[in-house]
């Protein structure tokens, strides 16, 4: 970056075992769920000069809740007087007989006491 010839810039903070922590964080902490050291320890670090030098950054830190992430994002540039565009890719969460989970008990999933809602 120092140099000034970096267009992106690529984090990848997900395996199995990563998503089960986060996963369990979100369970005690509906506003975790992320890799909370993508925003705390490395955005802090280097959100200014990406901003500066227009660095795109693509991350799956997001976990289990990647709104989360990127609202803990948000917070930081307003506290750094940065100006970004956030984007967020989300998806269905879906239980063990592969269909959306809804807020009643799925008909093909009868050994699910419920399905829970879609996050």
């Amino acid at each position: 970056m120092a140099r000034g010839q970096v267009d992106f810039l690529v984090f990848d903070y997900l395996a199995e075992l990563t998503m089960s922590i986060l996963a369990a964080a979100r369970g005690k902490n509906p506003e975790l769920g992320y890799a909370t050291d993508f925003v705390q320890v490395t955005m802090k670090a280097i959100l200014r000069d990406v901003a500066a030098q227009g660095i795109r950054v693509v991350s799956n830190a997001g976990g289990v809740n990647p709104q989360a992430c990127a609202d803990a994002l948000a917070a930081l540039a307003a506290e750094q007087g940065v100006a970004l565009k956030i984007a967020v890719v989300v998806a269905t969460t879906r239980c063990s007989c592969r269909q959306p989970c809804a807020t009643k008990r799925c008909a093909s999933c009868r050994s699910a006491p419920r399905c829970r809602p879609a996050c």
